[in-house]
């Protein structure tokens, strides 16, 4: 592999995408092969991100959940199909009047829309916003859920609905089944098998390390705010803390079939049963999605004659990413101390890369490269109008700025995209609009939109 092409591959990001630090390793051969830190763990005291430096693992932490329900199952206190009341009596939800059971809470299909109480909650504890919601242990969750019995989109098993308050559910019944705190069972059942000694969930345990990433998020007008770690006891859907050398151990228990080093943390059955493809997350495979939801992890089959199986996380001002191909052998761990490029991103391009592809047949990778040249300040004839176009994901936004007091902001869905010519869409009074974006010699790019051609400005 290239290791020169990923490096290089990842500084573009970072400074196309203002990000400031993040850490990688590169899984193959039941080894790490490659990792790195690029750019800063603290930008206030010019400290480098290393491959020790821990972040918050956000979502990532949901696999490890699953992994400990797994073993529950596995000791038979418990099996898939059971009604979550079985386990927590006060529990009364029932979508179409069915009983949602463990295994449609692992698969994000228990028919509950995503209540967005983790939003809040971190928003509130890393200092992002001020309101709070009384979410705060275990013992709370009975009665926030009290009053959701309504909130409801389908029965049981019939639609993907990612759901942070569904893992939440199943911290509960660790904790229920096991009389100790979710976080303990984690602990003591995977992180010290697997010899992850820099794994923790406690803000005591972090604060004692000495490589620990401060963590950043990016404001709408591109400044950047050092925030909190939002630090919790409900932590069964986010609130690992730990380094990319510690998740490669994990991935590599994943790639030797559920043991590590002589551990086994988990039987081969359950880690099929995990990275089983059960639910396309476009909610309809007609929907042309490419990843599926198994326990805890997600599924993409057909990845270069392989299936690439991961999980992403993000809490805004820190993002992850884990995943691995299965016949290959080969997996990745990315952490960053804020957003900007996205770590699955960064993941899955450097998967393609141990797959020996070219990343340039990843359709975001292509849209990414031509949409570069359209973004920045474009001006009319002797600047009597200026309009920002900006990244969002995979749409465009245009800016108009027409005095110093008045603005008008327009997402633009892509249609064609090529090197010389993008051709992006708006809806204006109820019809389509179509925006032109034309790629001239030496760099200059035009735009047309509505009743103006525009110009972007030199850099």
């Amino acid at each position: 592999m290239d290791y020169a092409a990923l490096e290089q591959f990842l500084f573009q990001q970072m400074s196309q995408f203002n990000s400031a630090g993040v850490s990688l390793a590169l899984i193959a051969d039941d080894q790490i092969i490659w990792a790195r830190g690029f750019g800063l763990r603290s930008i206030e005291q010019s400290l480098p991100a290393t491959t020790r430096t821990i972040y918050p693992v956000a979502s990532v932490s949901k696999s490890f959940t699953a992994a400990a329900i797994l073993q529950l199952v596995e000791a038979g206190k418990l099996t898939l199909d059971d009604p979550v009341e079985q386990h927590l009596p006060w529990f009364t939800i029932k979508p179409g009047g069915e009983s949602i059971r463990i295994t449609h809470l692992l698969s994000h299909t228990s028919g509950m829309a995503a209540l967005g109480s983790s939003e809040r909650i971190a928003g509130a504890l890393s200092g992002a916003r001020n309101d709070f919601l009384p979410l705060v242990t275990y013992a709370d969750v009975p009665q926030f859920l009290k009053g959701a019995e309504s909130w409801t989109v389908g029965r049981p098993g019939e639609r993907y609905m990612y759901s942070n308050e569904g893992y939440m559910l199943l911290g509960c019944i660790i904790q229920q089944i096991t009389g100790q705190p979710h976080e303990t069972v984690i602990r003591d059942q995977i992180f010290q098998p697997l010899g992850m000694a820099n794994a923790y969930y406690n803000r005591a345990d972090v604060e004692a390390y000495d490589d620990v990433a401060s963590l950043y998020q990016l404001t709408a007008d591109g400044k950047r705010l050092a925030l909190r770690s939002p630090y919790r006891e409900l932590n069964a859907h986010s609130g690992i803390v730990t380094n990319v050398l510690d998740l490669s151990r994990y991935v590599r228990m994943y790639l030797r079939g559920g043991e590590l080093d002589g551990a086994r943390v988990l039987q081969p059955e359950s880690v099929a049963a995990m990275q089983t493809a059960r639910v396309p997350t476009s909610n309809g495979a007609e929907n042309g999605s490419r990843f599926h939801y198994g326990y805890g992890l997600l599924n993409m089959p057909d990845f270069f004659d392989d299936t690439l199986i991961g999980h992403g996380g993000s809490i805004g001002i820190s993002t992850s990413f884990i995943g691995w191909l299965t016949q290959r052998k080969v997996g990745v761990a990315v952490l960053m101390n804020g957003t900007g490029v996205p770590t699955e991103f960064i993941g899955i391009v450097a998967l393609t890369m141990l797959a020996g592809a070219d990343p340039y047949q990843l359709p975001f990778v292509v849209n990414d490269g031509y949409y570069a040249p359209l973004t920045g300040t474009y001006r009319t004839y002797m600047n009597t109008v200026e309009a920002q176009v900006r990244r969002q994901g995979d749409f465009l936004s245009v800016t108009f700025k027409y005095d110093d007091y008045r603005s008008v902001t327009t997402a633009l869905a892509p249609d064609i995209i090529t090197r010389d010519y993008c051709r992006f869409y708006t809806v204006a009074f109820g019809s389509r609009m179509n925006v032109e974006f034309h790629i001239r010699e030496q760099g200059q790019v035009d735009l047309l939109y509505e009743r103006y051609l525009l110009r972007k400005a030199r850099s």
